[in-house]
């Protein structure tokens, strides 16, 4: 559904397969005797969606999840991509800061362009990082984790990244914040993927109870006869908070 429809606010997603010039899925796998076809992870899609206002938002394939083994554990650590380093990060860095790091970060003479989202399960931490940038160059390189500079209270040890695709199946998550018909292409490098040209619906969500409130007098006391009165903030579905 999200190829056709979405909801202002609300992640939605959809998944593409990876496939060769004979349709067979770049899977990774392989036998005695066929060779494996990709390593089923690592090829990249790019997505554009396209407002009515003209404003573009961009997701893709290329996404990694960095997550640390212990966040009660104090300490810095690095990240590096296309041979340069990050500046160090400490253990609970915000989604925010994490992005603007990346952002800063100039490989092959351009700067990185992601999105990161920071997720806590079972009291650890961890980012999701979506590359939108330099997509050729994560194929074969893709993010990894250093030491901090100085090597001390260092919590490179309690990191490890993976990527969120496997066997040829590549998920796709995008967020958009204006109603009316996008424009929905998936490139794979400079080609557009066949039959990927969609248009998609995107409306605001249905009322819902529990985000909305209601105040005034009228909800505590009245008198018998007497017209009085409240007010009701009607709000749609409130998305969880993530920092």
């Amino acid at each position: 559904s999200a190829l056709s429809n979405a909801i202002v606010g609300v992640e939605t997603g959809f998944i593409v397969e990876s496939r060769d010039k004979f349709g067979n899925i770049r899977s990774g796998s392989s036998t005695s005797n066929i060779e494996g076809i990709g390593d089923g992870k690592s090829d990249t899609f790019l997505v554009t969606l396209e407002s009515p206002s003209g404003r573009k938002t961009l997701s893709s394939s290329a996404v990694q999840t960095i997550s640390c083994s212990d966040s009660s554990t104090s300490g810095s650590f690095r990240l590096s991509f296309g041979g340069v380093a990050s500046q160090d990060l400490p253990h609970d860095v915000s989604a925010s800061t994490m992005k603007v790091v990346l952002s800063t970060m100039n490989v092959m003479g351009k700067n990185l362009s992601v999105q990161v989202v920071r997720l806590e399960l079972n009291g650890n931490y961890q980012w999701k990082i979506t590359f939108l940038s330099h997509l050729d160059l994560w194929s074969q390189e893709p993010l990894g984790i250093l030491p901090r500079s100085d090597d001390y209270y260092s919590i490179a040890h309690l990191l490890s990244t993976n990527k969120e695709s496997s066997s040829g199946i590549y998920p796709i998550h995008y967020t958009l914040w204006e109603t009316g018909m996008h424009e929905l292409t998936v490139n794979s490098g400079t080609s557009i993927v066949s039959g990927s040209s969609y248009s998609v619906e995107v409306t605001n969500s249905s009322p819902q109870a529990s985000s909305s409130s209601a105040t005034g007098n009228g909800l505590k006391s009245g008198i018998a006869g007497e017209q009085t009165s409240f007010k009701i903030q009607l709000r749609d579905q409130r998305e969880a908070e993530v920092q």
